[in-house]
């Protein structure tokens, strides 16, 4: 039987996959209405959250979900304080989109890994 930490991996391999791709597909696409440029402007945050967090999770080895939560919501504020860095940096750019993307990545991981949970991991 496969071993359930294995899960997290397969998760940051196939957000990682999918957020590189789709950011770059989102490159090509035209985005003419308010809802294709919101999602031109927050996939790569929304994906970044996704992609960290399992990565994280992976490494520490969090089987319940009390510890997964606080590593997603650490990885959500530490991208979003990084956002508000970017006000002071000369070279940056400051985006509230990406600080929305940032929260929906949080809201999607944190469901993700309550499912995860349930499924492959005993609760406690």
């Amino acid at each position: 039987m496969t071993d359930p930490r294995n899960t997290d991996l397969f998760l940051f391999i196939a957000f990682f996959i999918l957020t590189s791709l789709g950011v770059t597909l989102m490159r090509f696409l035209p985005h003419h209405n308010a809802t294709m440029g919101f999602i031109h402007d927050t996939s790569a945050n929304t994906g970044g959250v996704l992609t960290i967090s399992s990565l994280f999770i992976w490494f520490k080895d969090y089987r319940t979900i009390k510890p997964r939560i606080w590593g997603i919501l650490s990885v959500g504020l530490g991208l979003a304080a990084y956002e508000f860095i970017q006000i002071f940096l000369p070279w940056a750019t400051f985006d509230f989109h990406d600080i929305l993307g940032t929260l929906i990545g949080t809201v999607i991981a944190i469901g993700i890994n309550l499912m995860v949970v349930s499924i492959f991991f005993k609760k406690g």
